[in-house]
């Protein structure tokens, strides 16, 4: 069975001598760091769940000012990486006003990545608010705190 096979990692500098297996009898899952057919198999996946994401209504969305076109986006994705976006839906939202949604846009992304067989290692998720807020004389402030989402 190729889940329970001996990987090493290939690279354009050669094979690792290091090798890894599964630690137990359950096998391995997803297609192993290093494989070739990572990046599609994550864009297969991940496309699936960003469209998930946008359909609950979840994402940020503007409207270009010069072109007149609406913008929008659900996340931004890098490798295996994911950083979900949620923002509210008018300059008069406030950070603490979205709060409740970006927990059920994390939750709703985590049971994605279950139904797909994944799993989210909550002690490398993490989260950030960033709040703009204008004052009178025109100027933007900006307000970065860490935000308590849980991920389990």
């Amino acid at each position: 069975m190729l889940s329970s096979a001996t990987h090493r990692v290939c690279t354009g500098f050669g094979d690792s001598k290091r090798s890894f297996r599964p630690p137990s009898a359950v096998p391995f899952q997803g297609c192993g760091q290093g494989n070739g057919a990572g990046p599609p198999i994550w864009i297969s996946t991940s496309s699936v769940l960003i469209t998930m994401m946008e359909a609950m209504g979840y994402g940020f969305e503007c409207l270009l000012v010069l072109e007149s076109q609406l913008v929008t986006a659900q996340c931004f994705c890098f490798v295996d990486n994911t950083d979900v976006i949620e923002a509210g839906g008018t300059v008069h939202h406030s950070g603490e006003d979205i709060c409740a949604s970006v927990q059920a846009a994390a939750t709703l992304w985590l049971g994605g990545i279950r139904a797909t067989g994944g799993a989210i290692n909550p002690e490398k998720s993490f989260s950030w608010l960033i709040d703009f807020e204008w004052d009178a004389c025109n100027e933007q402030k900006i307000f970065k705190f860490q935000l308590s989402i849980y991920f389990v």
